[in-house]
């Protein structure tokens, strides 16, 4: 069963559109049904503060931008980064998401400015998203995933 809504987030997180971070639950909402959708889009959604929420501009067609070049961390920082992560990996079991799952981090990086793309690196922590995206135990640096 495909989404209904105009929902673009792949997975539930942090929703660029609607300004909150949304739980598996409310990210099911926002793709299925208009009425939460359209209560999200009116700064009125649950999790929302209509005092400080700013309303998404209309969708407009995507323009070329050029991206800035994104620097990675020290090798020392991006060793350290990634020592930590797998280090977590391993003494949690070793548990991989599922293909989905793993998809659906990977179109959130693909997307994220801080993608260091020539690489596939993560701008951010400096470690390979193919790799990061994979292990249950990791996050997105920056709370996307």
């Amino acid at each position: 069963m495909g989404k209904k809504t105009a929902c673009e987030c792949p997975m539930a997180g942090y929703c660029n559109r609607h300004g909150i971070k949304k739980t598996a639950h409310q990210h099911k909402l926002c793709q299925m049904h208009q009425g939460y959708f359209e209560m999200w889009d009116s700064c009125r959604g649950p999790g929302q503060n209509p005092n400080n929420c700013i309303k998404p501009d209309p969708p407009k067609a995507k323009e070329e931008t050029p991206r800035q070049e994104v620097t990675l961390p020290s090798k020392l920082q991006m060793a350290k980064n990634f020592i930590q992560s797998a280090a977590k990996h391993v003494v949690t079991g070793a548990q991989s998401v599922n293909s989905e799952t793993q998809e659906a981090r990977l179109e959130i990086c693909n997307n994220c400015e801080f993608l260091k793309k020539d690489e596939l690196r993560c701008g951010k922590c400096g470690c390979p998203v193919q790799t990061k995206t994979k292990w249950a135990t990791s996050t997105c640096p920056i709370g996307r995933w």
